[in-house]
Parts: C-alpha cells; structure tokens; sequence
C-alpha cells in the first residue's frame, strides 16, 4: 500500500476511534483530510453505524431519521463503487489495467488496489466477481435493524435478505481469492467477518414469533459463530473494531451473564475507549450489576459528561443514575432524577418504567398525589411489545386501583370525607408491596445485607396480614395480596440464597413456587423464572437431563412477564448444556 494509502487509513482508524469517544467535530476535521475514495466510503459507512447505534440506543424519531438518511448516503455511494467497477472491466478488458489507472486515485482500482494490494490485471478482475460490496451489504443489514425495531417488518425483512445474499457473495468471492493466492486487505475481510457474525448473532435471538422471517431468506442461525466472529473482529485494527468490542461486551454482559469475563473485557476496552459514552454505559450497567453501586455512578455521570453533542444519551445516563439511587433507598433524589428525564426525553424509550420508578419513589416518600399521578402516566406510555412496559403498567394500574379502592372503603366507613383527615394521603402502595419492590429491585444485585433486611421486613409485614380474619382480608383486599406476596417472597429470597451460594436452600425456595403455581393471581411471571433459576442450578452440578427438562417447562410457559430477557437465559442455558463455548 503507497503511503499516501497508510496515511488515509491511519487517520479513519483515528476518527473512527474519536466518533466512538463521542468528540464528532474532532473526528469530522479529520477525515475532511481524506484522499482515496475508498476510505471516503469507509468514513461514510462509520458515520452511519455511529448514527445508527444511537438510533437504536434512544429510539428518538429524529435520530432514526437521520440514520436512515446516513445509510442510504452510503448504500448510494458503495452502488456507485460497483457500478464504476463493472464500466471499468467492460472498457478495459484487453488493456492494461493498472498502466492505465496510475494518473487516477479515485477510481474503482484504486479501491481495488486497497482491497488486494498491487497485483495484476487478471487478479484485480477476480477481485470483482462478487459484484456487491461488504459496505453495501451492511448497509442492508442496519436498515433492516431499524425497520424491524420500528415493527415494518416486510420491509424488514427483504433487507435481511439483500444484507445476506450480500454476504454470502463477499464471502464466496474471498474464498476464491485464497485460492489464488492474492492477498486481502484486513479491512476488507474485517468486514465481512464481521457482517456474517453479526448476523449470526442477532438472527439466533429472533423470537419464535418472527421466525418466519429467519425462515424467509433461507438463513440457519449459528450463535457460537456469531460470538466467536464478535470476539475476533473485535481485537482487529479495522474501522468495525469499536463496535464489535461494544456488542461483545453486550453480550457478556446481558446474554450470558458472564460478569468475571465482563470486568476483564471492560478493563481493557477502557485503555482503548476511556471516553466513549457507550463503552462508559455498559461499565456503569456491569457495575451496578456487580453491586458497586458508587462505581456505577461514576460512570454513568462520566457517560454523560462526554456525550455534550447527543443530548439524548445525557438523558439516558441520567435516568439510569436514578436506578442506582433507587437501589441506595434515595428516593428524593432518584425522583429528581426521573422528574428531568420525562420532562426532557422527546423518545418512547425508557418512559413507560420512568413513569413506573417514579411513582415507586413519591410511594416510599408518602407523597400519595404525586404517586398516583404518574402511575396514571405509564398505561399511556406503554409500548405493547416490551415487556418492561407491560409489567410497569400492569404493576402501576393495580396501585391506582387500590388507591381509589381504600378511598372508597373510607368513604363507606366514615360516610363523609371529611371525617377522614388522611383521605387525601392514602399511599397507592402499602408497606408489603413497597418492601416487595425494593426487595425485587436487589433481586439481582449483590448488595445482600440490604435484600435481606428488607426480606425480614417482607416477612413480618406477611404474618401481620395471616393474623387478620379471612372477612378482614377481604374487606381490604388483602387475600390476592396475600397469595403473590408469598410467592414473590419465595423467589427473592431463591435469588438472595443463590447469591450467597446456598444452592439447596434456594431450589427449595423456587419449588415451593413451583409446587403452589394453580394458586398465583397476577405474579405468574415468576413460575419459569424460578424454573430457570433451577435449570442453572442443575447445570452447575452437571445434572443436565433435569436442567433441560425445566428449561423446556420454561420455555413452553405463556404470558408472562420478561419473557425476553427470560428467553435469552434459556438459550444460553441450553447451550451451555450442548458444550457449547463462546
């Protein structure tokens, strides 16, 4: 590669990695300084992906928008690459190539020069037999992503099916390539080693509902693949680099919930990328996971000191800070927090739990007005495809219900409001579901000593509603509470015993829901998640039949809440069971 070549590449590796830090004007200035049209059109393919990951990430109209704007710019730019690569091998077929080129550093064989390094003529030629590039095949690809996160899933889907046929063109043009010997830049086979991972990943998580679409452009997802591809192309000097490190330590993080693996991953990604909001994100999300909750903060206000140019992201990063108030019992502050968010946040991303956290915060502060009032809020932020939404607004609607019910009871009791001085002040919550909420929000964390305070609590608060006379439960309609309270305690109490490694204690726990599953109202959610719990207990001790019959329990459950995240824990379990290793 001439020098001039190196230079262009070095300076989009450096824009890349300063798009990827957040610091946009300073990565523009650089690649204004771009030469050689193929890392032009690199350039413009990073620019979409940064777009398109924040596009995701706030799930903001206008974000979305200008992603799509940026993704068809280069799919128009990699169309007009192969349509100069095909004029020029017609009109110079019998000449000499490259003779003729050296004056012109713009086009298409200086692209291919970039691809295969100075060859000849007749290996150049073979160099375009697949007639599409990995850029444009891509590009396919996160237009595909955005159409089905928008749920226009025919649209959608013919984009996967471009995007794989794509891949499968570059991939059988480099076999034969290899064959001849002729060399591949890193950055071409970068690439598509990291579109086909990337589809192998994301289409091994399609869920059973959308598997038509799989199913569609004759593609058979391979998960291991996809991780493995992930992992390599990560440690690459390629313009894809960056966000491969990111969904990779997504993946350790949320899908296989390796946080040992995910601490050492996070360490080194932060000497490469200290000031990228993403990468920032995830540590703060892994932290909190890991109960350094002082750490979590940390980063997530570091998060959002650097993403000064996506103001979307900044809000973001304040909206989780709340959750680690949340998990310190700082209500006030946490309600600030989320007070801001929903005032600020212009996206349907996170304002249906906001709406949720924040009436959880002014319950515990006893401030019952406002407690209600955004209860109210979250059945109209509600996006019926998440289950986070659906289990915020189900969960918020049964407070509201009780609040207006103890109103009316007063009201019957007293015959007038005005006997009753706390008319006004009765909590939407009662002290057994505030105690029951906090102690699910520690369900996962390792802040052991608070979780078990609070179960303690949770008990106590359990036998004062058994001593009532059944009349008196139902006067206050305390007999459902009674029964899902229970269970809800059963499986936080599984989780605290796993935590603190007492395996035998914990199944015991998770059977006993198991065991009284006819008898659940509302809390059924938590059937296959104490079966999951078990499966993974059972995988530990190498006891694989029993592990997979659970999991199959789990699997054919319907109707219940978190089912995908639920979801993603079976697979891995399942995976886990196959000797699988990613």
């Amino acid at each position: 590669m001439a020098t001039t070549e190196q230079n262009d590449q070095t300076i989009l590796l450096e824009a890349v990695n300063l798009m990827w830090n957040m610091k946009f004007t300073e990565a523009n200035q650089l690649l204004i300084r771009l030469t050689n049209e193929t890392l032009k059109l690199q350039a413009t393919q990073c620019k979409a992906q940064m777009q398109w990951f924040l596009a995701i990430a706030s799930e903001q109209q206008d974000d979305v928008s200008i992603a799509f704007n940026l993704i068809s710019e280069t799919s128009k730019f990699a169309k007009n690459f192969k349509q100069n690569q095909n004029q020029n091998n017609n009109n110079n077929n019998n000449k000499n190539i490259l003779e003729n080129q050296q004056s012109t550093e713009n086009s298409v064989f200086g692209f291919m020069k970039n691809i295969i390094g100075f060859q000849n003529q007749n290996q150049i030629i073979e160099a375009l037999l697949s007639g599409s590039t990995p850029i444009l095949a891509n590009s396919h690809l996160m237009r595909a992503m955005l159409l089905l996160k928008t749920e226009n899933y025919v649209k959608g889907g013919l984009a996967l099916h471009k995007s794989w046929k794509m891949y499968e063109e570059c991939n059988s043009t480099l076999a034969k390539i290899a064959e001849k010997n002729i060399i591949v830049s890193e950055e071409i086979k970068g690439q598509i080693k990291f579109g086909i991972a990337l589809f192998h990943f994301i289409m091994s998580l399609v869920p059973n509902s959308l598997l038509w679409l799989v199913e569609a452009i004759g593609f058979e997802a391979d998960r291991v693949k996809g991780i493995l591809g992930l992992k390599e192309t990560s440690s690459c000097l390629i313009s894809m680099a960056p966000l491969a490190c990111l969904l990779y330590l997504w993946i350790q993080i949320f899908f296989t919930e390796n946080l040992i693996e995910a601490n050492n991953t996070m360490t080194i990604y932060m000497e490469r990328f200290s000031n990228s909001f993403p990468f920032l994100y995830l540590g703060g999300y892994l932290h909190r996971k890991n109960g350094n909750l002082s750490l979590a903060k940390d980063f997530f206000q570091r998060s959002h000191d650097c993403s000064t140019e996506v103001r979307q992201m900044q809000l973001i990063c304040i909206y989780e800070m709340g959750d680690c108030l949340i998990l310190e019992n700082e209500w006030e502050k946490a309600a600030q927090m989320y007070e801001q968010f929903l005032q600020e946040n212009k996206s349907t991303s996170y304002r249906c739990f906001c709406a949720f956290q924040l009436g959880i915060c002014y319950s515990m502060l006893d401030q019952s007005k406002q407690a209600v009032e955004a209860f109210k809020k979250v059945s109209l932020y509600e996006r019926k495809h998440f289950d986070y939404d659906r289990y915020a607004a189900r969960k918020a609607t049964s407070f509201v219900k009780r609040y207006y019910d103890m109103k009316k009871l007063l009201k019957n009791k007293h015959n007038t409001i005005n006997i009753c001085k706390d008319y006004d002040n009765i909590n939407p919550m009662d002290n057994l579901s505030k105690m029951l909420m906090i102690a699910f929000y520690h369900r996962k964390s390792l802040k052991l000593e608070d979780c078990e305070n609070k179960l303690k609590i949770i008990f106590s608060e359990i036998e004062k509603i058994k001593q009532l006379s059944n009349d008196e439960q139902k006067q206050l309609n305390l007999a459902t509470v009674l029964i899902d309270a229970q269970i809800q305690y059963f499986y936080i109490y599984g989780r605290l015993k796993r935590l603190q490694k007492q395996t035998n204690s914990a199944i015991s726990f998770f059977n006993e829901i198991i065991s009284n599953k006819n008898e659940i109202k509302k809390e059924n959610f938590i059937v296959p998640h104490s079966l999951v719990e078990i499966a993974e207990i059972l995988i530990e001790t190498n006891q694989t039949n029993a592990a997979r019959e659970h999991l199959e329990q789990a699997k054919n459950s319907n109707h219940f809440d978190f089912a995908k995240p639920l979801s993603r824990r079976i697979q891995h379990c399942f995976d886990t069971i196959a000797g699988l290793v990613y």
